[in-house]
This record gives structure tokens, C-alpha cells and sequence, in this order.
């Protein structure tokens, strides 16, 4: 066993229920209990990006069509999650259960978390990539 196995749900997921996930998990034994034993409500995390603050700008000064759909990736606090004994829980606001097609920067932050690039998943910071200041401190005026 890895130890490091992450399921993920969607709030939007109108197919695979959240809470229908987190009662199979609840049913599960591994690693010698059963369940969590306690209820996920840690704040889920995804940093900010360096598109974003031309996504806001381009909102209010630009005109129509408007931002480029493909750089609004989601950031800030976007939904909560849960670890014990190697498993993690994620719920993410905004998503189904394609998780990186309707958040793609929460599903880059499960993959750096997977991958041990990060502790957690509330943990406040850069993408690991990313070289820069992008803590949602944009330059750009509203």
C-alpha cells in the first residue's frame, strides 16, 4: 500500500455525489479502522497564477468577447479535505467530477500534493513551478 492515494469529488457533480463518496469512505477499513475519524472541513488551497490578475483586469477594462476562458484555472480557497492514514478526501467547489477540467489548478495542486511537493493541501503558497510573488497581490488596478 502507498500510503498516498487522494479521491477526489466535485460539488457541481450532479452523477458521483460528494457525500455519497464520503459514506463509501466512511464504510472502508484500511490500515486498521474504519472510516475517518473526523468530519473533512480543512480549507482546500490553490495559489494563485500569474493569468489570473490579467483575467481580472481584462473583466473590467475589456471589452467583449472578454478573458480567455483557458486562463481562469480557480484560486483561493475552493473547497475542504481530509487525510488520515494515507487516504485523502478533497471536495472542490466549482467542479464535478472531472476535476481538472473544471479547476485545473486544483487538480495541479492534488498532483503536487501526490507527488510530495507540498505537506497538505491547505497549505498557502506558489504552485511549486512557478517562479514568482503570486499570492493574489496583483499589481493590476481594479
Amino acid at each position: 500500500m502507498t500510503n498516498n492515494v487522494l479521491i477526489g469529488g466535485g460539488a457541481l457533480d450532479y452523477l458521483l455525489l460528494s457525500n455519497g463518496s464520503l459514506v463509501t469512505i466512511q464504510n472502508m477499513t484500511w490500515n486498521g479502522k474504519q472510516g475517518f475519524q473526523e468530519k473533512p472541513s480543512t480549507p482546500f488551497y490553490v495559489p494563485y497564477h500569474p493569468e489570473l490578475a490579467e483575467v481580472v483586469h481584462d473583466i473590467f477594462y475589456q471589452p467583449i468577447p472578454g478573458p480567455v476562458v483557458t486562463n481562469v484555472a480557480g484560486s483561493g480557497y475552493l473547497g475542504t479535505w481530509h487525510t488520515e492514514r494515507g487516504l485523502t478526501w478533497c471536495d472542490v467547489n466549482h467542479a464535478g467530477h472531472e476535476i481538472p477540467q473544471y479547476v485545473p489548478g486544483a487538480g495541479y495542486r492534488h498532483l503536487e500534493f501526490l507527488l510530495g511537493r507540498i505537506s497538505s493541501l491547505g497549505e498557502v503558497g506558489d504552485f511549486t513551478t512557478q517562479q514568482g510573488d503570486f499570492t493574489g497581490k496583483s499589481s493590476v488596478p481594479y
